[in-house]
């Protein structure tokens, strides 16, 4: 990903046409795809809680997020599409909040109004980073900030699952096919 975005901003730059590239953290909300069990925590922690299953967290459950609302990332893509203070730069976008992965997953069940457990078995996922958090300060400076917390990241997502009927029965749970295939470990 950072040698496509060097060559992007590097060839906007020698041929004179304007280009920006933006790293985007983990983008939630309305819209996003029910039918991919690899689809992200939303869906999947969403999805298990609904069905009455734990939520299965990797690691020790301190790991940390960044997520933000999909409706925020628009505006940071409107912005610099907009502002030529933006040419031939890269820019993070995300929340700039650290959450834990525990923490998120007590925010779905409070949200769903639900009483299904969290298994913290101490497995993980070969490739994930301990802690993945933006700094948005670069994109702050040309006036973005983001502007809907993680409530409504998790209102719209809900709102969305509802009004297509629910998360399909028929896209299987990535948990057991994840550990079936070697990405998720147990600690030694």
């Amino acid at each position: 990903k950072l040698t496509e975005e060097k060559t992007a901003l590097g060839l906007g730059w020698l041929h004179g046409i304007p280009t920006v590239a933006l790293r985007y953290s983990i983008t939630q909300g309305a819209r996003q795809s029910l039918y991919n069990q690899y689809s992200g925590v939303c869906r999947i922690f969403f999805s298990r809680a609904l069905d009455g299953l734990p939520l299965i967290v990797y690691e020790d459950g301190r790991q940390t997020r960044d997520f933000v609302h999909v409706q925020d990332v628009v505006d940071a893509n409107m912005l610099v599409l907009e502002q030529d203070a933006a040419n031939f730069q890269a820019f993070n976008v995300g929340s700039g909040a650290r959450m834990t992965v525990t923490a998120y997953a007590h925010a779905v069940l409070e949200k769903l109004a639900c009483s299904v457990n969290l298994q913290i078995l101490g497995e993980y996922r070969r490739g994930d980073n301990r802690h993945s958090v933006s700094s948005i300060d670069k994109l702050g400076r040309l006036g973005w900030r983001p502007r809907r917390p993680l409530s409504v990241i998790l209102d719209d997502f809900y709102e969305w699952i509802e009004c297509t009927g629910g998360i399909p029965p028929q896209v299987r749970d990535a948990y057991s096919d994840m550990r079936d295939t070697g990405v998720v470990l147990a600690s030694s």
